[in-house]
């Protein structure tokens, strides 16, 4: 339940389709925006009165992770803190780089014409895909 801190209080089911082609996904992402509302809509009717701002003037020394799931799968948060107010290392793994490699298997015995199609079914973040390489110069 990691990333669900108020959905055991919100009355739902998950969506799912039984048919694993495009229509199906994207079948799947239209319902699951309307229960989003839903949800939003019940969230904020038990949100309790107070203060929506907490004030965090150093992050503590320690690492953490944090996984929550998005519309495009798992996303991975990494932090490492060092007692003051930046955070020493920062690390996010987006899910469209791991649902690049099951398009191969998507795409088999299908038209040309049909890749578009099958390929935006996995509403893939293109500039997610990028990965940089700090390199520091050793004296």
């Amino acid at each position: 339940n990691n990333g669900y801190e108020a959905y055991g209080e919100l009355d739902f089911e998950p969506v799912v389709y039984d048919n694993c082609d495009v229509q199906g996904r994207v079948l799947v992402r239209l319902d699951e925006c309307y229960q989003s509302v839903d949800l939003i809509k019940k969230a904020l009717n038990q949100l309790p009165e107070g203060p929506i701002a907490v004030k965090n003037e150093k992050f503590p020394d320690g690492e953490t992770i944090y996984r929550t799931e998005q519309p495009r799968g798992e996303v991975f948060y990494y932090a490492k803190g060092n007692n003051t107010i930046h955070l020493e290392r920062v690390r996010i793994r987006t899910p469209t780089l791991p649902n690049i490699p099951p398009l191969l298997g998507m795409l088999v015995g299908h038209d040309v014409a049909d890749i578009p199609a099958i390929v935006h079914s996995i509403d893939p973040c293109m500039s997610c895909t990028e990965r940089i390489t700090d390199i520091k110069e050793v004296a």
